[in-house]
Parts: structure tokens; sequence; C-alpha cells
């Protein structure tokens, strides 16, 4: 008889299998060329991910932008972003993304899930006992 996977096994399966799915299709969309930008003084077509890298670059460096209401202009100043700063070195570096850990289960939970299941196990053997 086949062994019987643990429904976690199988949800971490079907995790994995949608994170590839996901992964692809990104991947897939990234290298549309559906954007546009100014290099050189000419408008120029350019893919998703070259745009999100220039976007990166921007915020990691730092901007302005300036609106107008009426007849006043505001200018709006974002400051570098050291988070950003960070990815770029990390990738110009050759460093690849680290994954988020998976979540583990509070050991305190566990622990009292395992108790109740205990007492629940000792009280239908009571039960049983009781019953001859």
């Amino acid at each position: 008889m086949p062994k019987k996977r643990s429904r976690s096994s199988n949800l971490a399966g079907a995790k994995t299998k949608a994170g590839k799915i996901l992964s692809d299709a990104i991947n897939r969309i990234a290298i549309e060329e559906t954007e546009s930008t100014i290099i050189d003084g000419e408008d120029v077509m350019i893919t998703k991910a070259h745009a999100l890298a220039r976007l990166l670059w921007k915020s990691a460096l730092g901007y302005t932008v300036t609106t107008i209401e009426g007849v006043i202009s505001k200018q709006i100043l974002h400051p570098p972003s050291l988070a950003h700063q960070q990815i770029l070195l990390d990738r110009m570096e050759g460093k690849v993304a680290q994954a988020e850990p998976e979540k583990k289960e509070d050991k305190s939970e566990l622990a009292d899930r395992l108790s109740k299941e205990a007492k629940n196990r000792i009280n239908k053997i009571g039960e049983d006992i009781n019953k001859i």
C-alpha cells in the first residue's frame, strides 16, 4: 500500500507549483516591450523588466516630482531609498535575493495542541473502559 502523504506536504507541493506558475507568468510579462522611455533624446520602447529596473534606480537615487495645481506649482522630494540602494548593490555584486523563510509554528501552540490531543485520547480510552 503506498504511503499516504500528509496534508502539509501536499499543501507545500501545491504552493511550490503555484509559485513556479506565477514566476513563469511574471517572467513572460517582464520581457514584453510595452513601456516607452526617452533614451539619448529618443522615445524608445523597452521591456517591463527594463522599466522596473529604471524605476528601482530612480528610487535608489531619489527624485523630485513637480505638480501644477492651477497657477501654483509644487515640488515633491522623494529622498533616496536605502532599501533600493541595497537591492541594486547586492545585484551588482551578484548576490541572489534571499527567499523569505517559511513561518514556523509556534512551539507553545504545538504543545497545546498535542496536550489537547493526548487528553482527548485518554478520555476516549476512559469512555471505552466504562462501556465494558
